[in-house]
């Protein structure tokens, strides 16, 4: 059996899996009360600064 700690290793600071695969990631936005349209502009900004715009997860 093998054991392995959830503990990084300097030698190996970030994971390699087989096939590569993306990891998602989450922010929030936090914003004045009914001021929504400025999050959502943000928002925006956010998805086309990271080219995420196009991306959604299976199914959707």
């Amino acid at each position: 059996m093998l054991f392995r700690s959830w503990a990084p290793d300097p030698a190996h600071p970030l994971p390699h899996f087989t096939p590569p695969r993306r990891v998602p990631h989450g922010i929030t936005l936090i914003g004045r009360l009914f001021d929504e349209g400025t999050l959502r502009t943000a928002g925006i900004a956010l998805e086309k600064a990271f080219n995420v715009v196009s991306e959604n997860p299976k199914g959707f």
